[in-house]
C-alpha cells in the first residue's frame, strides 16, 4: 500500500473537494483496479463520483462510504487512471 498525500489530494482536488487527505492511501492490484482510501463523507463521495463520471467515463468502478477507519473506498480502473487521469493531475501514479 502506498501513502502519497500528493496523489490522493490531487485526486479529490480535481473534483473540487479541498478536504485534507492526510492519512489517505491508495494501492493497485493485479486485477486492473486501484483503490483509494480517502477522507470523504457521503456528500463528497457523490461530488467526486459525479465529477469523474462526467469527465473520465468508466474511471470509478465502485464506491463505499466510510469504514471503521473513517476512510471511504473509491475503486478505479487502473488503465484509465494511468493513461487518462495521471497526465491531467500532473503526477506519477505507481
Amino acid at each position: 500500500m502506498f501513502s502519497r498525500i500528493a496523489v490522493e489530494q490531487a485526486f479529490v482536488n480535481k473534483a473540487g473537494i479541498t478536504k485534507s487527505q492526510s492519512g489517505a492511501s491508495y494501492r493497485s492490484d493485479n486485477k486492473g483496479q486501484t483503490s483509494f482510501l480517502l477522507n470523504l463523507d457521503s456528500k463528497e463521495i457523490l461530488q467526486l463520483t459525479n465529477y469523474y463520471n462526467n469527465n473520465f467515463t468508466a474511471l470509478i468502478t465502485k464506491t463505499n462510504e466510510a469504514t471503521s477507519t473513517g476512510k471511504s473506498k473509491i475503486v478505479t480502473n487502473t488503465k484509465i487512471l494511468h493513461y487518462r487521469l495521471s497526465p491531467v493531475l500532473a503526477i506519477g501514479i505507481d
